[in-house]
């Protein structure tokens, strides 16, 4: 290798290259990685306040989510210590939410009350703080520990 190698262009190869997998589902594969011309994104990147103000936004919609579970779970009579939840956000915004429920053996048995619960709580999250509440997930457990 000599020192004027470094400064000269490398031809192409002539072999085609196999195109790796990118991860992408069918459904994605059309849609191109980089919207601009040349590999250029359209907008440039949101500078670190829009990405410190998104958090705090998914944060506090979560908080006003946190208290439409606890009060529909007070408002179809299950206490506190027979229940403890997780919520997760499915979205940079912080609209779209699931929960999951874990709750004592002795409130599982009726189904219909809990999908009642689950309408409950995505009807008044909707109607409240418009967020969406996709799916509640319940699992049963014998003892489940606040905390």
């Amino acid at each position: 290798m000599s020192l004027f190698s470094w400064f000269t262009r490398k031809p192409a190869s002539a072999q085609p290259r196999m195109a790796e997998p990118s991860g992408l589902l069918n459904a994605d594969a059309t849609v191109p990685m980089t919207p601009g011309r040349d590999g250029r994104p359209v907008a440039p990147a949101a500078p670190a306040e829009h990405a410190a103000n998104r958090k705090n936004e998914r944060m506090e919609r979560r908080e006003l989510l946190y208290a439409v579970v606890r009060d529909a779970m007070v408002r179809a009579a299950v206490l506190s210590a027979s229940y403890k939840f997780k919520v997760l956000s499915l979205d940079q915004r912080g609209r779209q939410f699931l929960v999951m429920m874990d709750l004592a053996s002795e409130y599982g048995g009726d189904t219909a009350r809990l999908s009642e619960i689950e309408a409950l709580i995505a009807q008044t999250a909707k109607s409240r703080y418009d967020i969406s509440v996709n799916a509640v997930y319940w699992r049963l457990n014998d003892h489940v520990a606040v905390g």
